[in-house]
């Protein structure tokens, strides 16, 4: 099984809301990603994915957030949302997913919002 890892950042202001009853104070992050692929092929050039598509994917994802505050955008806009680190990974997956090649799959996305905390969206399949 061939596994292919991407680590990337992107700064962007948030505060989670309904945290200890209230929403935290907007505070930024340079937060901190990894997006990982895994399958059983390779293409023609002897790589599971190209970097840089998986990059462009990620780019897409995080578009949105980078260098705002992160609780105005989609899908963290709603009273109901939180941007927490796990929510940030679900919700750059969902979006990486979406642009995999058949023959790959997207197996984990790891936030990192400060240095030794770190929460992931891990495929179940």
């Amino acid at each position: 099984m061939y596994e292919v890892t991407i680590e990337r950042s992107f700064a962007a202001s948030h505060g989670l809301r309904h945290y200890k009853g209230a929403t935290e104070p907007t505070h930024e992050h340079e937060w901190r990603v990894w997006v990982t692929v895994s399958g059983k092929e390779v293409d023609a050039s002897g790589c599971l994915v190209d970097f840089l598509d998986l990059d462009a994917a990620f780019q897409e994802a995080v578009a949105g957030w980078r260098g705002r505050h992160m609780n105005e955008e989609p899908p963290f806009e709603t009273p109901e949302s939180s941007p927490s680190a796990e929510q940030v990974a679900r919700a750059v997956f969902e979006t990486i997913q979406a642009r995999m090649p058949t023959h790959a799959r997207l197996t984990r996305v790891e936030v990192e919002e400060e240095p030794g905390c770190r929460a992931a969206w891990v495929s179940e399949a």
